[in-house]
C-alpha cells in the first residue's frame, strides 16, 4: 500500500526552457519515516546560472540552496535553505565542461580514448547519452563516468525544440551566447547514482 504524488515541469515549461526539479512525494503505510519527499535537480547551474555551459563552485552553495528553496516555494513546497542543507543526498552528477584548444575537436579526443581503452582490454564500450550526444559511457552497479560533446548535444535538444514550434527556440544562441566554435567543448561526467556511491566518494574527500 501506500500514496504517490509527482510533480515535475509541464510539457508547455519544458518547451519554454523553464528548469524546474522534479518532485516526488512517497507515504508508506508504515515505518517511522512514513513521507518522504524526493527532490530530483536536473541541472543546477542551468537552475542557479541560467546555463549549464557554466559552473558553481563551493562558495555559491548558500545562494544555491536560496535560489532552490524559492522555487520549491513557487511549486508549493516549503522548505528552508536550512532544511535542504540538511536533507539526505542519495544521488550526485559531477561534471565538467572542458574547453578545448584551437585546432582540437570533442571527437578527436573520443577517437584517442577509444584507442586507449580498447588496447588496454577495458570494458568499455562506445554508446549513446540519454540526450542522443555520442560518446564514451563505463558504468558499475552504483556509478558511470561519461565522455561526450555538449555542443551536439545541446544541439539535438535544440532541434526536439524546434519541432515542438516553440518560438523561442530559434531566437537563442546554440552555445547560450557564449561563442563557442562547434566540437570545442568536451563534456565530463562522475555520476553517484546510490547513497552508497555518494558516502563512499565523500570519504575520499
Amino acid at each position: 500500500g501506500g500514496e504517490q504524488y509527482i510533480q515535475n515541469a509541464t510539457p508547455q515549461e519544458k518547451r519554454e526552457g523553464v528548469n524546474k526539479p522534479a518532485l516526488t512525494w512517497t507515504k508508506r503505510p508504515f515505518g517511522l519515516s512514513s513521507e518522504t519527499l524526493r527532490i530530483e535537480v536536473s541541472s543546477i547551474p542551468k537552475m542557479f546560472l541560467g546555463s549549464n555551459l557554466l559552473e558553481v563552485e563551493e562558495s555559491d552553495l548558500p545562494a544555491v540552496v536560496e535560489k532552490l528553496s524559492q522555487v520549491l516555494t513557487e511549486m508549493g513546497v516549503a522548505a528552508s535553505p536550512e532544511a535542504l542543507l540538511a536533507a539526505k543526498v542519495s544521488k550526485v552528477h559531477h561534471s565538467k565542461n572542458i574547453l578545448l584548444p584551437a585546432g582540437m575537436t570533442v571527437s578527436s579526443v573520443l577517437g584517442t580514448l577509444r584507442r586507449g581503452l580498447t588496447s588496454a582490454r577495458r570494458d568499455v564500450r562506445q554508446t549513446e547519452w540519454e540526450n542522443e550526444g555520442e560518446g564514451f559511457r563505463r558504468h558499475a552497479r552504483h556509478r558511470e563516468v561519461l565522455f561526450y560533446d555538449k555542443l551536439s548535444e545541446m544541439a539535438k535538444a535544440r532541434s526536439r525544440l524546434r519541432r515542438s514550434h516553440n518560438p523561442l527556440s530559434c531566437d537563442l544562441p546554440l552555445d547560450e551566447g557564449l561563442n563557442l566554435p562547434a566540437g570545442s567543448v568536451f563534456r565530463s561526467e562522475v555520476r553517484l547514482n546510490t547513497r552508497r556511491a555518494v558516502k563512499s566518494a565523500l570519504r575520499q574527500v
